[in-house]
């Protein structure tokens, strides 16, 4: 008869065995293929860029119409749109729509535009020179993104970490 140690290293060795190949099937099991995320898509150029776009279904109207010449028309700006292009430092609570716009908020503008390529993502540059038919020397900068397969330009509304953003989606030519 075996002894009582030997028993006990036995039913030890059993023990010790199903978990050992359970374990083992498991790290086996996230070994197959993956699928590997989408890439980015490769940089814009000027002419992926120049076309229509719109704001988000909650700003009805709201469009930028880049041109392939280099120019840009804006039809039906929002609000937070006049705010970002119109905000300087000690400009608050509306000053320069009061005092430069007579009180009514600017919803059309022209200027030139221009496509940045900076080192984490594109930067589509508006440079505005008309803003209601007044001249101005304001820009706005606009980030490129993708969402799927479809790009996109937004600026983030305050601070940026709180990812509230201001987006605007392709919507046909110029």
């Amino acid at each position: 008869m075996p002894s009582r140690n030997a028993r006990l290293a036995g039913r030890g060795g059993l023990w010790l065995t199903g978990p050992v190949l359970l374990a083992a099937a498991l790290g086996l099991a996230g070994c197959g293929p993956t699928t590997a995320p989408d890439p980015a898509p490769p940089p814009p150029t000027a002419a992926d860029m120049a076309g229509g776009w719109c704001g988000d279904p909650g700003e009805p109207g709201e469009r930028v119409s880049l041109r392939s010449d280099g120019t840009f028309l804006v039809e039906g700006l929002s609000e937070e749109v006049t705010d970002e292009l119109l905000a300087r430092s000690g400009y608050v609570d509306g000053y320069r729509v009061k005092t430069e716009f007579g009180g009514v908020r600017p919803t059309t503008g022209a200027g030139t535009w221009r496509l940045y390529d900076a080192p984490s993502y594109a930067v589509v540059r508006l440079e505005f020179e008309q803003l209601a038919r007044r001249a101005v020397d304001d820009g706005l900068s606009l980030k490129v993104d993708h969402e799927g397969g479809d790009r996109l330009l937004f600026f983030y509304v305050g601070d940026a970490d709180s990812g509230d953003r201001h987006v605007f989606r392709s919507c046909g030519s110029a």
